[in-house]
């Protein structure tokens, strides 16, 4: 870090400062900004916040599948530079890639990364630049990626790195056989078995209500819980995830939910080396309550998720 470098971060309160018209395709958009974060570079003022996208019914592409009727709020945490009263967007190109329906998680992800940012300030050095992303060493990249997911990547200097499909699929395991109990209990574990016409790396059963986590829940399970036969698959790619691949994935899962009565699938899609936006942005918008989807991208360490419920918990079991 140069010497004479200095940075301050302060709590606002996400409060709403702004609007954010960005131009995009010939067509204009509108954000409303709510800083949470004032940060000030060596004379630059930043804002660490969320753009909120307020959309009319007839605009929304889930459509008559929206619980909303009053129209949707999509969030997005982002970085943006003040100067003379006018809000501009940081890293435009890598923002406004998956956005969030939960307000208050979209908060808390912004509120974790100022958190680290208070721990590692040197990162500000060059990013309160106007440095290209390709320019960013991976500690500085870590701060701009973890802008354009709904799940944060790890620090690089919190990570323990996971070299191969082999052992992540072991630490999957030992997630379902953990946190997963509380959705299910899982028990039995395949790998490369077939599953609606195609091979997956990794296959779990569940059962909704055999849980076995301790008296109380089975007990609660017992009386609550109908016993649905769930499932968990898993997708390794040796190349970029592609929209043909998300595509054929879910056309085995429902295959398979369909011929075997699987009331609900965790499905996710593996590759070391990336996702195309396409396939990022598809999974982003996919609505069916049935079928969790998340990207797994190892080379970022970044998850990508459909927006509906069943898809929540997926965030602990397959983040890398």
């Amino acid at each position: 870090m140069s010497e004479g470098f200095r940075i301050e971060i302060a709590p606002m309160g996400f409060r709403e400062v702004g609007t954010l018209r960005l131009r995009k395709n010939g067509k204009l958009y509108e954000f409303r900004f709510l800083e949470g974060y004032s940060i000030n570079v060596m004379g630059s003022h930043l804002m660490l916040g969320i753009a909120v996208d307020d959309i009319r019914c007839d605009e929304c592409d889930l459509k008559s599948d929206c619980e909303d009727k009053d129209g949707c709020h999509f969030f997005y945490p982002l970085l943006v530079r003040e100067k003379d009263g006018k809000l501009s967007v940081c890293f435009q190109r890598y923002s406004f890639y998956v956005p969030g329906t939960n307000e208050d998680e979209v908060k808390k992800l912004v509120s974790d990364i100022a958190g680290e940012l208070t721990r590692r300030m040197d990162l500000f050095s060059r990013i309160g630049k106007r440095i290209p992303y390709k320019k960013l060493n991976p500690d500085e990249r870590w701060f701009v990626d973890s802008l354009a997911t709904d799940c944060p990547p790890t620090p690089p200097w919190r990570r323990r790195e996971i070299g191969d499909l082999r052992e992540y699929i072991e630490e999957v395991k030992k997630r379902l056989k953990g946190r997963g109990r509380a959705y299910a209990e899982w028990y039995r574990f395949e790998e490369g078995v077939g599953v609606g016409g195609a091979r997956a790396d990794f296959f779990a059963h569940g059962n909704t209500g055999m849980l076995r986590a301790g008296i109380l829940t089975r007990l609660l399970a017992a009386r609550t819980l109908p016993r649905w036969e769930v499932a968990t698959i898993l997708f390794g790619y040796d190349e970029p995830i592609k929209l043909k691949h998300v595509l054929s994935s879910i056309r085995s899962a429902k295959s398979y939910m369909k011929a075997k009565k699987i009331k609900w699938v965790w499905l996710a899609l593996l590759s070391f080396k990336g996702v195309t936006p396409k396939a990022e942005i598809y999974v982003s918008r996919f609505y069916k309550k049935e079928l969790g989807i998340t990207l797994v991208n190892m080379r970022t360490r970044q998850l990508t998720r459909n927006p509906v419920f069943t898809s929540k918990p997926m965030d602990k079991i397959f983040k890398p």
